[in-house]
C-alpha cells in the first residue's frame, strides 16, 4: 500500500513538474491551459474520470477541444496541442475517444434495459 500511495503521490509531483514547464515555456496561453488541466484534475478526483459533460459547462467545452486539437496534431495538421500537452493528458487518464464505450458494459446494459421499457410503453400505448 505504501508503494501504491508513493507511486501517486510521485506522479502528482511528475505532472505539476511537466505543468510548470508547460506553463514557462511560453506556448500560447501555457499558464491557462495548465490551470485547466488542474481543473480537469479535480474534476477527476471528484468524480473518478475525465470524461467531463461538453454543457453546460466550460471544462466540458475544454476537454472536447483537446480532443480535437489532439486529432489535429495526430493527422499533422495545424494544432495547438504538442508532444508535452499529450503527455500530460495521458498521465492524468485522459480519454481521447469519448465514443469509445469498451469497457463500459454497465451504461450498455443500463441502455438496453431503457430501451427494452421503451419497446414495452409503445406497445402497450402505441
Amino acid at each position: 500500500k505504501r508503494r501504491k500511495e508513493s507511486t501517486v503521490m510521485n506522479n502528482a509531483v511528475d505532472i505539476e513538474e511537466l505543468l510548470k514547464m508547460e506553463e514557462k515555456k511560453g506556448v500560447r496561453y501555457g499558464g491557462q491551459w495548465a490551470d485547466t488541466v488542474r481543473e480537469l484534475m479535480k474534476y477527476r478526483d471528484e468524480n473518478g474520470h475525465c470524461n467531463v459533460p461538453q454543457r453546460p459547462s466550460s471544462l466540458g467545452r475544454w476537454v472536447s477541444r483537446q480532443r480535437r486539437e489532439y486529432k489535429n496534431f495526430r493527422d499533422q495538421k495545424h494544432s495547438c496541442m504538442t508532444p508535452q500537452r499529450t503527455k500530460i493528458l495521458n498521465y492524468i487518464g485522459f480519454v481521447w475517444d469519448a465514443s469509445d464505450k469498451s469497457g463500459n458494459k454497465r451504461n450498455d446494459e443500463r441502455w438496453m434495459q431503457m430501451f427494452k421499457e421503451l419497446m414495452e410503453y409503445k406497445e402497450k400505448h402505441g
